[in-house]
This record gives structure tokens, C-alpha cells and sequence, in this order.
């Protein structure tokens, strides 16, 4: 067992939950049904990663084949021919081995930057493959300093290898990056004879196994190094919860606007911010991004709250009849129920700004109670403009 192995069962993993969600399952939707959490597993020799088997190279194009048709983003994925670099791999190694958050971290950190929105869109939904179904599975957790936690030499060793092998297997450096290589992801291995660090030691805590319990959750930290580094799942599921927090995501806005000019993209972005999520903080981001693209993109908006109602109407109805149970009750309500009703915040603005852009969706319709609840509470999106 190696961190190729990791790998190979992460993929095998996401391919299954993906292969379960359908494609009823929006892009940064809740987790309905699937195989239970992503697979732990050590990392022994990462810098492997920049040279990757023919097996673990297949395995990644079956989850991209497999995501991009679920998400409906076409062929090449976004109309990007360039293959897909080594990110994908880091980020399956982080979630596999995120029982050591440490050395975790460092490989997400590790993987290459996604350009967006200027270019590396199929990059990007080649990570988002990984990240998005690991962060729904499991539950985030604050960081617990302990003394396994801190840095040892192994975990500083699986950190060079990491940055290793990130520089190794980048597209521009593949062996045929080229026309034949354009037309799907992800590129095949770095060129042959690039030498790789030396293996080592077991990581501590990775020497025994790792209980169901541990399995089910992820470092919050560990899950910020993911989203930083997969810009297309921090655009359809959240932003890191520090930038979140900071109202520091004009980047992650920048990132959606890019998305709605890539063929596809457009339906792909209304599809996951039209359903419900059980994370507070994931419907927070809806509501924001949303006010965001209110004045430039009033028409995406609408589109949004049009699929709410029309592919997830039961749902969110009854959602929000218990978030108004829950606000008309004594005491300070939870996050959730405030967050539910807030997520339609952007369309009481529009209705209140020009109530015939409203009136010209046709199917739009069975909103009003949600819009009178956001006028009840006084639910308003405010947005900053940092970057």
C-alpha cells in the first residue's frame, strides 16, 4: 500500500458515489445516498504521483467521464480541450490520508493552481470530482492540536514529495499534450526518467487502522486546503469557511461569471445553487452569490429560484415551513432554518426592484410564501467586496 493506492481506492470511491447520487444530485448538493465515506490509506512514497500507473490514469478519466456527463458540462468538460494536470491525484491522496491532516494538507496545498476563470476549466471539474462528493460524505470537524499533529520529519518529506510531484506531471510537461491529448482528460503520465524522492517512513498514525468515526469526518483546515485548491467546488458547493466568514470571495464571484460564459456552464451553475443544502454555511454562499449576480445577471438568478421551484419545490417547501416553525419559536434560532429562508433574500430584492422581471418567468411560481418570511425576519444578504 502506497499513496497510489490511496489514490486508485479514492477514485474508485468518488466514481461509486457519483454512479449512485445519478443526476438528480446537483453539482454541491447533499449527499442522498451513497457508498459511505471516502477510503483512508497511507501515503507512502507521493512523489509516485508525478508518474502515474496506466491503472490510477484510467481510473481518473472514469470519474471525469462519469462526473462531466452527470453534470451535463459536455466533452471536453466546458469546451477546454487541454488535459487535466496532476491536481486531481494530490487532492485524492489529501482526502485519502486526511487521518493525518498535516501531511494532508501540504499535498492539497501542493497541487498546481486552476487558473480560472481565464482557462483550466476541465482541471477544475477534474477536482471537483474528488472534493466535492469527499466534503459531502463527511463532516467537518475543528482542528484538535495534539501531539500527533505537529510536523515531523516523514510528514515534512511527504510535503517535498508532494511539491514534487506537482511539478513533475503538469500538462505543458506530459508526453502528449498535444492535439491527440486534447480531446479528454486527464493527460497520461510526466515524461518517463524524471527521478523521485526517496520513500518515507510511514506517517504517524497511519500504522494502524482508522476507526469508522475518524472515517466520517475531515480536519476543517484540511477541508479549506481542498476548496483552495478546487476553485470549481468552491464555486458550486462553498468557499473556504475563512474567506466565507471574511466575505472575502469576490474571487469564487469572479470564478462564477467566468462559468457562465463556458458552453454548459450556465446550467451547470443554476442546477447547484437551486437546491436545498443541510450546511448552513453552503446556503449562506448561495444567498451571496446570488445577490452578487443580481444587478449584472438578474436573468441566472431568476433561472435559479426557477429550478428551486420546478425540480426541488416539495422539498424546499417543506424546508422552509420548518424554518418559519422553528424562527416563530422562543429562543435564538440555529443557523439552518435563518440560512433556509435567507437563501431566498436575492429574489424578495429582484421582486421588490421590478416585480415584472418576476412575473415574466412564467413557471415560476410558489415563491411567495418564501419571500414573506424574508420580509417577516428581515433576512437580507449583505456582500463584501474583498477579494
Amino acid at each position: 500500500m502506497n499513496a497510489e493506492t490511496t489514490v486508485r481506492r479514492v477514485l474508485a470511491w468518488a466514481t461509486e458515489a457519483a454512479g449512485a447520487a445519478g443526476a438528480d444530485r446537483p453539482a454541491g448538493g447533499d449527499a442522498a445516498r451513497g457508498p459511505g465515506p471516502p477510503p483512508v490509506g497511507p501515503l507512502r512514497d507521493v512523489g509516485g504521483l508525478g508518474r502515474p500507473g496506466a491503472a490510477t490514469v484510467t481510473a481518473l478519466r472514469e470519474l471525469i467521464r462519469g462526473t462531466a456527463a452527470r453534470l451535463g458540462t459536455g466533452s471536453p468538460p466546458f469546451a477546454d480541450p487541454v488535459p487535466v494536470g496532476p491536481g486531481a491525484l494530490l487532492l485524492a491522496a489529501a482526502v485519502g490520508g486526511r487521518a493525518e491532516p498535516v501531511p494532508a494538507r501540504a499535498l492539497a496545498e501542493a497541487s498546481p493552481a486552476v487558473g480560472l476563470p481565464a482557462g483550466g476549466w476541465a482541471d477544475a471539474l477534474a477536482r471537483h470530482a474528488v472534493v466535492a462528493p469527499a466534503l459531502l460524505a463527511c463532516r467537518t470537524v475543528p482542528r484538535t492540536p495534539t501531539p500527533e499533529r505537529t510536523a515531523t520529519s516523514e510528514q515534512a518529506a511527504i510535503s517535498e514529495q508532494a511539491a514534487t510531484a506537482g511539478r513533475a506531471a503538469t500538462p505543458g510537461r506530459t508526453a502528449d499534450s498535444g492535439p491527440a491529448a486534447a480531446s479528454g482528460p486527464p493527460g497520461p503520465p510526466g515524461p518517463a526518467g524524471v527521478p523521485g524522492p526517496a520513500t518515507p517512513a510511514t506517517p504517524v498514525g497511519l500504522a494502524t487502522p482508522v476507526g469508522p468515526a475518524a472515517e466520517r469526518t475531515i480536519d476543517a483546515e484540511l477541508a479549506d486546503a481542498l476548496l483552495r485548491a478546487s476553485p470549481l467546488t468552491a464555486v458550486l458547493y462553498r468557499p473556504p469557511l475563512a474567506r466565507l466568514a471574511r466575505g472575502a470571495t469576490a474571487t469564487q464571484a469572479a470564478a462564477a461569471v467566468g462559468l457562465l460564459g463556458r458552453p454548459r456552464g450556465r446550467a451547470v451553475l443554476t442546477a447547484a445553487l437551486a437546491a436545498w443544502s443541510s450546511d448552513p454555511a453552503v446556503l449562506a454562499w448561495r444567498a451571496e452569490l446570488l445577490t452578487r449576480l443580481s444587478n449584472d445577471h438578474p436573468d441566472v438568478v431568476l433561472d435559479v429560484y426557477l429550478l428551486a421551484r420546478l425540480r426541488h419545490g416539495a422539498d424546499w417547501d417543506g424546508r422552509l415551513g420548518a424554518a418559519a416553525r422553528a424562527l416563530a419559536g422562543t429562543g435564538p434560532p440555529d443557523d439552518l432554518p435563518v440560512a433556509t429562508i435567507r437563501f431566498w433574500a436575492p429574489l424578495a430584492v429582484l421582486d421588490q426592484r421590478d416585480p415584472e422581471l418576476i412575473r415574466s418567468r412564467m413557471f415560476l411560481d410558489g415563491h411567495r410564501d418564501a419571500l414573506t418570511l424574508v420580509r417577516r425576519y428581515r433576512l437580507a444578504v449583505s456582500v463584501a467586496g474583498a477579494a
